[in-house]
């Protein structure tokens, strides 16, 4: 058996609301549930050690899978061996940080009938398919007595697939038919096997390259503006490409973009064209990379909330000391104390909004990512998606090239302020007349 040990660093640390449980989670709530990862042989001339530990977006397939179920909600996982060669290579390779569910691997076939005896909540998972949190979301999400309108999923017959299992020494292609040919028990809500579907299916080498592929495209956020998605995106994706093959934590690309951000920020200050030019062009930079932190996290499972706050603060941080220095910077290439005034305002009402709109933000940043690769749309005047907008970076550029910076600061102080007003109305003001209302 092999505990896989807890991460003690915040920024490694699987962010732990993910890991929430309702009260009708009857699989996960239950300790003797388990599930069971059935590895089949490789193609030739690949060990089981090299196929399985060969990254998909900067994680070993067979790890991204075990933190696929762990953040399910699984407990137990047991992995299936055709041959115990690489159990050694295996077992060290998965000491990983990230992993805090009971890890056990075996080559036994004969343990894995027990398991399935053993345990009255259980799930069986094709080793050859890349796993994604929402093809559990019937199962975790449903009373016992429902029944799963999912074309993935199919209740087991523990006889029939016993015998699978003894005359085909746990290959999934064979025990697959045994377990798609008998739906006799549908309502059979403690059993599964989730097979997922073909283009999940990892069984070339070209196939880690299309899932890596796939991953990237899909780890945005739910609540993504038009500029992040038109542009943005596009550019950090290719950063991020780069980011998930290094060492780099989510929080030490965060403080990269917050340097660059600052640096940005000082260029700004100086007031002359070409140092504004540049500085325009280092926070297009610095508001991409900043976008990777996320990416990053999410892709190689390394969400925590403390990374997620210092995201959060950096930002505002690097707004902030963009604002002042372009209202300095003005101010000292013109001489006209206005700008000074203008920056100065500029700041001022961002920080307001940003001091009433934190909790918000932190929530729903919280819930986009738990969204990542859909789109919403809320519809009206969605004040904590405006407060998380980046996309004046881009007009900013386009200012600074102009040498228009004047008109930036300009608008940016009238419209910080007018939003902070909004919020400090709907906040402080609103509900006293709504009370006044009801009386």
């Amino acid at each position: 058996m092999l505990d896989l040990p807890n991460s003690s660093s915040q920024e490694n640390s699987i962010d732990k609301n993910a890991d929430k449980t309702s009260k009708s989670d009857h699989l996960r709530d239950d300790e003797n549930s388990c599930a069971l990862l059935v590895l089949d042989p490789p193609p030739e001339q690949w060990t089981n050690t090299n196929w399985y530990l060969k990254e998909i977006a900067g994680v070993p397939f067979l790890l991204r899978n075990i933190l696929t179920i762990q953040r399910a909600g699984v407990k137990k996982l047991i992995i299936f061996l055709n041959d115990n060669s690489d159990e050694n290579s295996l077992t060290q390779a998965l000491k990983d940080p990230r992993v805090n569910l009971e890890v056990e691997l075996t080559s036994d076939s004969t343990n894995f009938f027990d398991t399935l005896e053993n345990h009255e909540k259980c799930l069986f998972l094709n080793g050859s398919v890349l796993y994604q949190v929402t093809q559990f979301t019937d199962i975790f999400h449903s009373t016992p007595s429902a029944q799963i309108a999912n074309e993935e999923t199919f209740s087991l017959n523990i006889e029939k697939l016993k015998k699978a299992i003894k005359s085909n020494q746990l290959r999934i292609s064979e025990i697959e038919k045994v377990i798609m040919q008998d739906k006799s028990d549908p309502g059979n809500r403690s059993r599964f096997y989730i097979s997922g579907n073909q283009d999940s299916k990892v069984e070339k080498v070209r196939d880690f390259l299309s899932q890596s592929e796939k991953l990237f495209q899909t780890c945005g956020l739910s609540n993504d503006s038009f500029m992040d998605r038109l542009i943005t995106r596009r550019v950090s994706r290719y950063l991020t490409r780069i980011f998930v093959q290094t060492s780099m934590t989510p929080n030490q690309i965060t403080g990269l973009s917050l340097a660059l951000g600052l640096l940005a920020a000082y260029l700004f200050y100086l007031g002359n064209y070409t140092a504004s030019l540049i500085g325009a062009v280092i926070f297009l930079l610095s508001a991409w990379i900043d976008c990777t932190d996320g990416e990053v996290a999410r892709l190689k499972f390394q969400e925590s909330k403390f990374g997620s706050n210092l995201d959060i603060f950096s930002d505002n941080i690097v707004h902030f000391a963009v604002f002042y220095s372009i209202g300095m910077g003005l101010y000292f290439s013109t001489g006209n104390s206005i700008y000074k005034i203008l920056g100065i305002l500029a700041v001022l009402g961002s920080a307001v909004s940003f001091t009433l709109m934190y909790s918000k933000v932190v929530k729903e940043k919280s819930q986009a990512s738990e969204r990542k690769g859909s789109v919403i749309n809320s519809g009206g005047l969605d004040l904590t998606a405006q407060m998380a907008n980046r996309d004046f970076i881009y007009l900013v550029f386009i200012l600074a090239v102009a040498g228009q910076l004047w008109f930036f600061i300009s608008i940016t102080a009238v419209g910080a302020n007018i939003f902070a007003l909004i919020l400090v109305y709907n906040k402080f003001i609103k509900p006293k007349f709504d009370q006044a209302e009801s009386i």
